[in-house]
Protein backbone atom coordinates (compact mmCIF):
# COMPACT_ATOMS: atom_id res chain seq x y z
CA UNK A 1 0.00 0.00 0.00
CA UNK A 2 1.61 3.63 -0.86
CA UNK A 3 0.76 5.80 1.71
CA UNK A 4 1.00 9.40 1.96
CA UNK A 5 0.05 12.41 4.45
CA UNK A 6 -1.64 15.53 3.33
CA UNK A 7 -2.64 18.40 5.03
CA UNK A 8 -5.12 21.45 4.35
CA UNK A 9 -6.82 24.06 6.21
CA UNK A 10 -10.24 21.96 6.26
CA UNK A 11 -11.32 18.53 5.74
CA UNK A 12 -12.49 19.13 2.49
CA UNK A 13 -9.25 20.87 1.06
CA UNK A 14 -7.65 17.95 2.05
CA UNK A 15 -9.88 15.28 0.93
CA UNK A 16 -9.67 17.69 -2.60
CA UNK A 17 -6.09 16.73 -2.88
CA UNK A 18 -6.33 12.99 -2.14
CA UNK A 19 -9.15 12.64 -4.64
CA UNK A 20 -6.24 14.65 -7.31
CA UNK A 21 -3.24 12.25 -6.58
CA UNK A 22 -4.47 9.12 -5.79
CA UNK A 23 -8.00 8.89 -6.81
CA UNK A 24 -11.73 7.66 -5.47
CA UNK A 25 -10.40 4.50 -4.36
CA UNK A 26 -7.88 5.78 -1.91
CA UNK A 27 -8.18 4.99 1.45
CA UNK A 28 -8.92 7.44 4.39
CA UNK A 29 -6.32 5.53 7.26
CA UNK A 30 -6.52 8.75 10.03
CA UNK A 31 -7.52 12.02 10.17
CA UNK A 32 -6.30 15.01 13.03
CA UNK A 33 -5.87 18.43 14.18
CA UNK A 34 -2.11 19.97 14.38
CA UNK A 35 -0.82 23.04 14.51
CA UNK A 36 0.03 24.60 11.28
CA UNK A 37 4.12 24.84 10.50
CA UNK A 38 6.23 28.00 10.71
CA UNK A 39 4.88 31.11 11.52
CA UNK A 40 1.09 30.21 11.18
CA UNK A 41 1.39 27.73 14.00
CA UNK A 42 3.11 30.62 16.61
CA UNK A 43 -0.73 32.13 16.22
CA UNK A 44 -2.73 29.01 16.70
CA UNK A 45 -3.60 28.47 13.40
CA UNK A 46 -4.52 24.93 13.18
CA UNK A 47 -4.68 22.73 10.09
CA UNK A 48 -6.61 18.73 9.52
CA UNK A 49 -3.76 16.35 8.62
CA UNK A 50 -4.99 13.27 7.39
CA UNK A 51 -3.66 9.86 6.08
CA UNK A 52 -4.27 8.38 3.06
CA UNK A 53 -3.24 4.79 0.80
CA UNK A 54 -3.91 3.33 -2.15
CA UNK A 55 -2.86 -0.34 -2.93
CA UNK A 56 0.16 -0.54 -5.17
CA UNK A 57 -1.34 -3.12 -7.46
CA UNK A 58 -3.50 -0.09 -8.80
CA UNK A 59 -2.56 1.98 -11.71
CA UNK A 60 -2.87 5.53 -9.72
CA UNK A 61 -0.67 3.87 -6.71
CA UNK A 62 1.31 2.55 -8.71
CA UNK A 63 2.27 6.42 -10.89
CA UNK A 64 1.62 8.35 -7.10
CA UNK A 65 4.79 5.68 -6.08
CA UNK A 66 6.50 6.45 -8.64
CA UNK A 67 6.56 10.03 -8.67
CA UNK A 68 6.57 10.22 -4.67
CA UNK A 69 9.87 12.47 -3.97
CA UNK A 70 10.24 12.72 -0.08
CA UNK A 71 11.38 8.78 1.54
CA UNK A 72 8.42 9.34 3.79
CA UNK A 73 6.40 8.49 1.27
CA UNK A 74 7.49 5.03 0.68
CA UNK A 75 6.66 1.87 2.80
CA UNK A 76 9.82 0.50 1.70
CA UNK A 77 11.41 1.87 3.71
CA UNK A 78 11.10 0.33 7.33
CA UNK A 79 11.49 3.94 8.87
CA UNK A 80 8.62 5.19 6.71
CA UNK A 81 7.00 2.33 7.62
CA UNK A 82 7.41 2.85 11.53
CA UNK A 83 6.75 6.78 11.18
CA UNK A 84 3.12 5.91 8.81
CA UNK A 85 2.37 3.13 12.13
CA UNK A 86 3.08 5.50 14.45
CA UNK A 87 0.40 7.99 12.70
CA UNK A 88 -2.09 5.73 11.98
CA UNK A 89 -2.45 4.25 15.58
CA UNK A 90 -1.85 8.12 16.99
CA UNK A 91 -5.03 9.20 15.43
CA UNK A 92 -6.31 5.46 16.78
CA UNK A 93 -5.59 5.52 20.07
CA UNK A 94 -7.55 9.39 20.24
CA UNK A 95 -10.56 8.84 18.58
CA UNK A 96 -9.80 10.43 15.52
CA UNK A 97 -9.96 7.91 12.77
CA UNK A 98 -12.61 8.09 10.46
CA UNK A 99 -13.62 6.62 6.79
CA UNK A 100 -13.44 2.68 6.85
CA UNK A 101 -12.20 2.57 10.39
CA UNK A 102 -14.90 2.40 12.79
CA UNK A 103 -14.77 2.32 16.70
CA UNK A 104 -14.43 -1.15 16.83
CA UNK A 105 -10.96 -1.00 14.78
CA UNK A 106 -9.83 1.50 17.52
CA UNK A 107 -10.10 -0.71 20.16
CA UNK A 108 -8.58 -3.24 18.49
CA UNK A 109 -5.60 -1.14 17.17
CA UNK A 110 -5.24 -0.55 21.05
CA UNK A 111 -5.09 -3.64 22.01
CA UNK A 112 -2.77 -4.90 19.44
CA UNK A 113 -0.25 -2.01 20.00
CA UNK A 114 -0.31 -3.28 23.04
CA UNK A 115 0.97 -6.83 22.51
CA UNK A 116 3.96 -8.09 19.93
CA UNK A 117 2.36 -7.59 16.83
CA UNK A 118 5.19 -7.34 14.50
CA UNK A 119 4.71 -4.01 12.24
CA UNK A 120 4.95 -5.95 9.42
CA UNK A 121 1.87 -7.91 10.47
CA UNK A 122 0.43 -4.59 11.91
CA UNK A 123 0.31 -3.19 8.12
CA UNK A 124 -1.07 -6.18 7.44
CA UNK A 125 -4.31 -6.71 9.58
CA UNK A 126 -4.41 -2.75 8.60
CA UNK A 127 -4.76 -3.55 4.68
CA UNK A 128 -6.93 -6.47 5.00
CA UNK A 129 -9.52 -4.54 7.82
CA UNK A 130 -9.62 -1.89 4.79
CA UNK A 131 -10.77 -4.78 2.40
CA UNK A 132 -12.92 -6.43 4.61
CA UNK A 133 -15.09 -3.10 5.78
CA UNK A 134 -16.25 -2.97 1.83
CA UNK A 135 -18.00 -6.41 2.38
CA UNK A 136 -18.67 -6.83 6.59
CA UNK A 137 -19.74 -5.24 8.92
CA UNK A 138 -17.77 -6.49 11.83
CA UNK A 139 -14.40 -5.64 9.50
CA UNK A 140 -11.80 -5.79 12.38
CA UNK A 141 -12.80 -9.06 13.53
CA UNK A 142 -13.19 -10.57 9.82
CA UNK A 143 -9.59 -9.10 9.27
CA UNK A 144 -8.05 -10.72 12.09
CA UNK A 145 -9.26 -14.21 11.78
CA UNK A 146 -8.13 -13.92 7.82
CA UNK A 147 -4.51 -12.40 9.16
CA UNK A 148 -4.30 -16.13 11.79
CA UNK A 149 -5.43 -18.39 8.70
CA UNK A 150 -3.06 -17.16 6.55
CA UNK A 151 0.19 -17.23 8.84
CA UNK A 152 -0.75 -20.72 10.39
CA UNK A 153 -1.24 -22.08 6.92
CA UNK A 154 1.80 -20.16 5.07
CA UNK A 155 4.28 -22.51 7.23
CA UNK A 156 2.67 -25.88 7.19
CA UNK A 157 0.31 -28.57 8.89
CA UNK A 158 0.59 -28.17 12.19
CA UNK A 159 2.97 -30.76 13.57
CA UNK A 160 1.86 -32.71 16.42
CA UNK A 161 3.52 -36.36 17.47
CA UNK A 162 2.88 -39.14 15.35
CA UNK A 163 3.00 -42.58 15.65
CA UNK A 164 6.29 -42.69 13.96
CA UNK A 165 7.57 -39.71 15.96
CA UNK A 166 10.21 -42.13 18.38
CA UNK A 167 12.23 -39.68 20.00
CA UNK A 168 11.10 -36.03 20.80
CA UNK A 169 12.91 -33.47 22.55
CA UNK A 170 11.92 -30.39 23.64
CA UNK A 171 14.00 -27.73 23.90
CA UNK A 172 13.33 -23.43 24.80
CA UNK A 173 14.48 -21.13 27.43
CA UNK A 174 13.79 -21.52 31.87
CA UNK A 175 10.46 -20.73 33.18
CA UNK A 176 8.14 -21.88 30.46
CA UNK A 177 6.69 -24.89 31.42
CA UNK A 178 8.70 -27.50 29.38
CA UNK A 179 8.48 -29.62 31.97
CA UNK A 180 4.50 -29.60 32.72
CA UNK A 181 4.09 -29.87 29.16
CA UNK A 182 6.46 -33.37 28.56
CA UNK A 183 4.30 -34.71 31.70
CA UNK A 184 0.59 -33.75 29.69
CA UNK A 185 2.37 -35.26 26.31
CA UNK A 186 3.10 -38.28 27.97
CA UNK A 187 -0.25 -38.96 30.03
CA UNK A 188 -1.99 -38.56 26.68
CA UNK A 189 0.13 -41.00 24.79
CA UNK A 190 0.37 -43.58 27.72
CA UNK A 191 -3.49 -43.08 28.92
CA UNK A 192 -5.71 -42.46 25.36
CA UNK A 193 -3.25 -43.64 22.88
CA UNK A 194 -1.77 -46.57 24.60
CA UNK A 195 1.74 -45.84 23.93
CA UNK A 196 4.58 -47.36 25.91
CA UNK A 197 6.51 -43.83 27.07
CA UNK A 198 9.46 -43.14 28.41
CA UNK A 199 10.88 -40.00 30.50
CA UNK A 200 14.36 -39.01 30.13
CA UNK A 201 15.74 -35.13 31.64
CA UNK A 202 18.63 -33.10 30.65
CA UNK A 203 18.08 -30.86 32.89
CA UNK A 204 20.46 -31.72 35.99
CA UNK A 205 20.62 -27.81 36.45
CA UNK A 206 17.20 -27.80 38.78
CA UNK A 207 16.75 -30.39 40.56
CA UNK A 208 13.48 -29.37 41.16
CA UNK A 209 12.69 -29.81 37.51
CA UNK A 210 13.99 -33.86 37.77
CA UNK A 211 11.96 -34.69 40.95
CA UNK A 212 8.53 -33.16 39.32
CA UNK A 213 9.45 -35.37 36.06
CA UNK A 214 10.21 -38.27 38.28
CA UNK A 215 7.03 -38.29 40.34
CA UNK A 216 4.69 -37.90 36.91
CA UNK A 217 6.57 -41.11 35.75
CA UNK A 218 6.10 -43.08 39.01
CA UNK A 219 2.14 -41.67 38.91
CA UNK A 220 1.84 -42.80 34.92
CA UNK A 221 4.08 -46.05 35.28
CA UNK A 222 6.80 -45.35 32.56
CA UNK A 223 10.28 -45.84 32.80
CA UNK A 224 11.95 -42.66 34.17
CA UNK A 225 16.03 -41.31 33.65
CA UNK A 226 18.75 -38.82 34.16
CA UNK A 227 21.24 -38.54 31.53
CA UNK A 228 23.86 -35.84 32.47
CA UNK A 229 26.56 -36.37 29.45
CA UNK A 230 26.14 -37.35 25.81
CA UNK A 231 27.47 -40.81 26.44
CA UNK A 232 24.76 -41.41 29.31
CA UNK A 233 21.80 -40.09 26.79
CA UNK A 234 22.66 -42.72 23.96
CA UNK A 235 23.74 -44.84 26.45
CA UNK A 236 20.11 -44.94 27.64
CA UNK A 237 18.07 -44.66 24.85
CA UNK A 238 19.78 -47.98 23.38
CA UNK A 239 18.33 -49.58 26.70
CA UNK A 240 15.03 -48.14 26.08
CA UNK A 241 14.32 -49.91 22.29
CA UNK A 242 11.14 -52.05 23.53
CA UNK A 243 9.41 -47.94 24.08
CA UNK A 244 7.99 -46.52 21.17
CA UNK A 245 8.09 -42.98 22.48
CA UNK A 246 10.44 -41.15 24.25
CA UNK A 247 10.02 -37.88 25.73
CA UNK A 248 13.48 -35.63 26.54
CA UNK A 249 12.93 -32.99 28.99
CA UNK A 250 16.30 -30.66 28.16
CA UNK A 251 17.80 -28.19 30.45
CA UNK A 252 15.78 -24.78 30.77
CA UNK A 253 18.31 -21.99 30.85
CA UNK A 254 18.60 -18.15 29.23
CA UNK A 255 20.10 -18.81 25.92
CA UNK A 256 20.74 -15.00 25.66
CA UNK A 257 24.50 -16.95 25.66
CA UNK A 258 25.20 -18.36 22.86
CA UNK A 259 27.51 -21.07 24.48
CA UNK A 260 24.54 -22.40 26.12
CA UNK A 261 23.06 -23.41 23.13
CA UNK A 262 26.04 -24.52 21.94
CA UNK A 263 26.55 -26.87 25.35
CA UNK A 264 23.06 -27.99 24.59
CA UNK A 265 23.61 -28.63 20.95
CA UNK A 266 26.73 -31.48 21.74
CA UNK A 267 24.94 -32.28 24.55
CA UNK A 268 22.00 -33.95 21.63
CA UNK A 269 24.70 -34.56 18.86
CA UNK A 270 24.72 -37.96 19.86
CA UNK A 271 21.28 -38.80 18.89
CA UNK A 272 18.87 -37.96 16.11
CA UNK A 273 15.66 -37.16 17.39
CA UNK A 274 12.43 -37.70 15.09
CA UNK A 275 11.20 -34.47 16.09
CA UNK A 276 12.21 -31.82 18.17
CA UNK A 277 9.71 -28.83 20.00
CA UNK A 278 11.04 -25.07 20.64
CA UNK A 279 8.75 -23.95 23.58
CA UNK A 280 7.85 -20.60 24.41
CA UNK A 281 5.49 -19.17 26.29
CA UNK A 282 2.44 -17.03 24.78
CA UNK A 283 2.90 -14.43 27.48
CA UNK A 284 6.54 -13.34 26.87
CA UNK A 285 8.34 -10.53 25.23
CA UNK A 286 8.95 -10.62 21.56
CA UNK A 287 12.64 -9.35 22.01
CA UNK A 288 13.90 -12.02 24.20
CA UNK A 289 11.70 -14.98 22.64
CA UNK A 290 13.10 -14.20 19.62
CA UNK A 291 16.57 -13.98 20.50
CA UNK A 292 16.38 -17.09 22.28
CA UNK A 293 14.93 -18.90 19.29
CA UNK A 294 17.94 -17.52 16.77
CA UNK A 295 20.20 -18.62 19.57
CA UNK A 296 18.61 -22.10 19.43
CA UNK A 297 18.62 -22.69 15.46
CA UNK A 298 21.91 -24.12 16.22
CA UNK A 299 20.57 -26.52 18.08
CA UNK A 300 17.63 -27.09 15.44
CA UNK A 301 13.99 -27.57 15.98
CA UNK A 302 11.21 -28.53 13.89
CA UNK A 303 8.04 -26.52 15.41
CA UNK A 304 6.99 -24.19 18.14
CA UNK A 305 4.89 -25.41 20.87
CA UNK A 306 3.35 -22.34 22.66
CA UNK A 307 2.67 -22.59 26.92
CA UNK A 308 0.66 -20.08 28.95
CA UNK A 309 -2.23 -19.23 26.73
CA UNK A 310 -4.23 -18.44 29.63
CA UNK A 311 -2.06 -16.09 30.86
CA UNK A 312 -2.54 -13.80 28.19
CA UNK A 313 -5.14 -11.50 26.39
CA UNK A 314 -4.31 -11.51 22.58
CA UNK A 315 -1.06 -14.08 21.96
CA UNK A 316 0.21 -11.85 19.33
CA UNK A 317 3.61 -13.15 19.84
CA UNK A 318 2.57 -16.52 18.36
CA UNK A 319 1.67 -14.67 15.13
CA UNK A 320 4.75 -13.11 15.14
CA UNK A 321 7.20 -15.90 15.70
CA UNK A 322 5.11 -18.16 13.18
CA UNK A 323 5.65 -15.54 10.81
CA UNK A 324 9.31 -14.53 11.53
CA UNK A 325 10.66 -18.43 11.82
CA UNK A 326 8.83 -19.91 9.51
CA UNK A 327 7.85 -22.89 11.74
CA UNK A 328 4.61 -24.72 11.86
CA UNK A 329 2.51 -24.90 15.32
CA UNK A 330 2.34 -27.81 17.24
CA UNK A 331 0.61 -27.78 20.27
CA UNK A 332 -1.02 -24.88 22.94
CA UNK A 333 -1.16 -25.49 26.92
CA UNK A 334 -3.08 -23.15 28.59
CA UNK A 335 -2.99 -24.34 32.34
CA UNK A 336 -1.23 -26.52 35.10
CA UNK A 337 -3.66 -29.52 34.92
CA UNK A 338 -2.40 -33.12 33.90
CA UNK A 339 -3.09 -34.41 31.36
CA UNK A 340 -5.60 -31.35 30.71
CA UNK A 341 -4.71 -28.16 29.54
CA UNK A 342 -2.95 -29.11 26.42
CA UNK A 343 -4.24 -29.01 22.83
CA UNK A 344 -3.16 -29.49 19.26
CA UNK A 345 -2.35 -25.74 18.01
CA UNK A 346 -5.23 -25.15 15.60
CA UNK A 347 -6.55 -22.24 13.60
CA UNK A 348 -10.08 -21.79 15.36
CA UNK A 349 -8.51 -21.80 18.69
CA UNK A 350 -5.92 -19.42 17.82
CA UNK A 351 -8.73 -17.34 16.28
CA UNK A 352 -11.14 -16.89 18.90
CA UNK A 353 -8.09 -16.05 21.52
CA UNK A 354 -7.64 -12.91 19.09
CA UNK A 355 -11.77 -12.03 18.58
CA UNK A 356 -12.72 -12.22 21.81
CA UNK A 357 -13.66 -15.58 22.68
CA UNK A 358 -13.72 -16.19 26.31
CA UNK A 359 -14.26 -20.12 26.19
CA UNK A 360 -11.82 -22.46 24.38
CA UNK A 361 -12.13 -26.15 24.69
CA UNK A 362 -9.22 -28.37 26.48
CA UNK A 363 -8.24 -31.37 26.32
CA UNK A 364 -10.52 -33.09 28.48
Amino acid sequence: MFIKRYVGRTVGEALDQIRSELGRDAVILSQKKMKARGLAGLFGQRVIEIVAGIDEGSQVGAIAETQAKEPLQSVGSVQTELQDIKAMLGALVTGEAVGGHSHDLTAVMQQLTGTSLSHDLLLRFLRLQSRCAVTSCDASKEALEVLVAEIVEGVGEVRTIGRKDRIVTFIGPTGVGKTTTVAKIAAIARLRENRQVGLLTLDTFRVAAVEQLRTYAEILNVPFAVARTAHELKQQLDNWTALDLVLIDTTGRSFLDQSQATELKNLLAAISPDLTYLVLSASARHAESYQVASQLEHVGYDALLFTKLDETIMPSLILTMIDELQRPLSYFTMGQQVPNDLLPADIPTLQSYFCGGETLARSS
